[in-house]
């Protein structure tokens, strides 16, 4: 669980023994590792402040937060210098909001990872497989939490400290978990039965549709109802990689609410082989990232014959 405290700004070295007392009920005095991040021994904690606001994330798993006022700045020069390719664009397109959560991301992942952000600006944590939320930090505030647990809630809190009262009002905008999760092994190794588990167990927790891509229909009936199950043999026509992908494209098009999408096997689908994967793969992570759609994709190959595909961003669950 991860609870954010808002408050005016003042010393993190009083402010955040007090929150960590609302946390979990620990007096404890604030501390500094060898790399300057603030520390507690009963809980992860991350401090942010601009303007006339400080932010507080206390979890128990790691995380970093970030808070930044919109102020008028060049943005599009600021993130030509220290965006991705990708990010930038998005920025050019969308604007100083585009640019703000991206910067307060970027801002919470080098709290997270500890390196300081002159050596991850030209990282993007939208690649790294994080959990991304962001949360209203108040008028003319972006506000936003990076933590590699997908799991647990997130709570927001307003304290005000001259009444000393604590407000559970703030609201959770959104929340980024899209990736793309590969199962990888020899034939044999389990990767379907372990896939048709963890399908049929997001379907609990799902806020979405559930999509199952197999090369037949053998194993229709092994998942839950509400799991859309579509059988590759049904759509002859399609035959490489491109066709596909403008596949999956249609799938995503005609059902805005899909959460994720499992393909099995996908060697076995159409004329693929392992020389199309790195490509196919980039290409998913795009799809993902644009659309907020998860991907869990198994393949029958191992590690080491994944040469060329680019596994940042991407979870192994299977090996």
């Amino acid at each position: 669980m991860t609870d954010i405290y808002i408050s005016q700004k003042g010393d993190s070295r009083i402010l955040a023994p007090r929150m960590l007392m609302m946390y979990n009920g620990r007096n404890e005095t604030l501390r500094y590792d060898e790399n300057g991040r603030p520390c507690f021994d009963s809980a992860f904690v991350s401090i942010s402040h601009s303007g006339s606001l400080w932010a507080c994330a206390l979890s128990d798993a790691p995380c970093g937060v970030d808070i930044q006022r919109k102020q008028d700045v060049r943005f599009d020069k600021l993130a030509s210098r220290y965006f991705t390719d990708s990010e930038a664009a998005r920025v050019s397109k969308e604007g100083r909001d585009a640019f703000f959560e991206i910067w307060t991301a970027k801002e919470a992942y080098a709290k997270l990872t500890g390196e300081g952000l002159a050596k991850t600006y030209r990282t993007s944590p939208f690649d790294e497989g994080l959990c991304i939320t962001y949360f209203d930090a108040g008028e003319g505030f972006t506000g936003c939490a990076v933590s590699g647990s997908h799991n647990g809630s997130i709570r927001v809190f307003t304290v005000d400290l001259i009444l000393c009262v604590v407000y559970n009002t703030n609201t959770i905008l959104r929340r980024i978990t899209t990736m793309v999760k590969l199962m990888i092994g020899r034939a044999g190794s389990g990767k379907t039965k372990k896939m048709v588990e963890v399908a049929n167990q997001s379907v609990e927790a799902a806020n979405g549709n559930i999509v199952f891509i197999s090369k037949d229909n053998k194993l229709m009936y092994d998942l839950k109802y509400f799991i859309r199950f579509i059988c590759m043999n049904d759509y002859p026509h399609i035959t490489n990689s491109d066709e596909y992908i403008g596949f999956i494209y249609g799938i995503i098009s005609g059902d805005h609410d899909i959460e994720t999408i499992f393909i099995d096997g996908i060697l076995k689908h159409a004329d693929f082989s392992k020389a199309d994967l790195p490509e196919y793969i980039r290409r998913l992570k795009a799809i993902s990232e644009l659309h907020e759609v998860n991907f869990v994709v198994s393949i029958s190959a191992d590690k080491n014959e994944m040469e060329g595909v680019d596994l940042s961003g991407i979870e192994i669950i299977h090996e």
